[in-house]
């Protein structure tokens, strides 16, 4: 049986030949709210998020269980010269250092585990933006895990405590997502 890491890998190791793709939306539509510091990119992937926000003054830690996946990000963000952090790591057992980030950028992944360790990870003032598949996802692909879904409002309720920037849930099409920028209460300085 293929592990995460072995599936992950090869679709690493093919998809991406022609270069990473820019940023996701949700990611490139709030960049007005960058505003530099240090950012955490979980399940990175290839490490798009990371490269965006490294752009935009991040010193970036990008955690992901591919090895091909952060190979490439490497390649990227060196010829960049981005200052980027890859990490190679099972995000079952790996833990998230507290008050560390001014930013946590989630996409397409969710372990509803993480959520406290995320609250603890960001510093005071500090941003979240997370986007993922949610229980309209079952329309478009029956087979996938309920369990790797969000429900309705699930990252509301999860957040509800911080301040919510933006919020969305997309139920229709291919791609029907839950979508959050929230700020984490206290003092940004």
């Amino acid at each position: 049986m293929e592990t995460d890491r072995e599936k992950w890998d090869r679709r690493y190791q093919v998809r991406y030949i022609e270069g990473i793709p820019g940023p996701r939306r949700w990611l490139s539509d709030h960049a007005d709210l960058l505003t530099g510091g240090r950012a955490l990119d979980i399940a990175c992937g290839v490490g798009r998020s990371a490269l965006f926000a490294a752009q935009h003054g991040y010193v970036v830690d990008a955690v992901d269980i591919s090895i091909e996946g952060l190979k490439q990000l490497r390649l990227a963000s060196g010829k960049l010269g981005l200052p980027i952090n890859p990490i190679q790591a099972d995000l079952d057992h790996f833990s998230l250092p507290m008050l560390t980030y001014d930013l946590v950028m989630v996409f397409y992944f969710l372990d509803r585990r993480l959520f406290g360790p995320i609250k603890e990870a960001l510093r005071p003032g500090g941003l979240l933006i997370y986007e993922t598949f949610n229980a309209y996802y079952l329309r478009v692909m029956p087979e996938i895990e309920r369990d790797k879904l969000l429900v309705p409002a699930e990252l509301c309720r999860a957040f509800g405590e911080w301040e919510i920037l933006d919020y969305r849930e997309l139920t229709d099409g291919d791609r029907p997502v839950g979508s959050l920028v929230a700020r984490k209460p206290g003092n940004t300085s």
